[in-house]
């Protein structure tokens, strides 16, 4: 199977439990769907910083916020349980450690910030800021 230019081994032998795998149907879609979620917030972003007290306001859009944020959290969820295939040598690598390894050296850290909440984070340090 090829998605995206990105060949996935044809037969994975001894799948492991609660582990997702590259040909899984549901990772495929999540990768899909995950990837529109960010569009979205790329283009939501922008608004937030610019209008945040009208955006305040309007329920609907706030509790789209906090789905987005859930989202991303699930992602990080469903990347510590992902294997993923070694490009030397094309070999699904199914491990836990070293599932874990790779994206906690990886991309964790990047993951983690971006569901912070930085509006929050901002308030709080204008907030403290000198003139207080």
């Amino acid at each position: 199977m090829i998605l995206l230019g990105i060949r996935a081994p044809k037969f994975i032998k001894n799948r492991k439990k609660c582990i997702l795998y590259p040909d899984d149907t549901f990772y495929i879609y999540w990768d899909m769907f995950i990837s529109v979620i960010l569009l979205v917030s790329c283009m939501i972003t922008p608004l937030n910083f610019a209008f945040q007290s009208e955006l305040e306001a309007i329920q609907w859009y706030v509790n789209c916020g906090i789905a987005i944020d859930c989202f991303f959290a699930l992602e990080i969820v469903l990347n510590f349980n992902s294997s993923y295939v070694e490009v030397e040598s094309n070999e699904v690598i199914d491990d836990r450690k070293k599932i874990f390894d790779m994206y906690f050296k990886g991309w964790f850290v990047v993951d983690l910030v971006s569901i912070l909440p930085l509006e929050l984070i901002l308030v709080a340090i204008a907030a403290g800021g000198p003139d207080s």
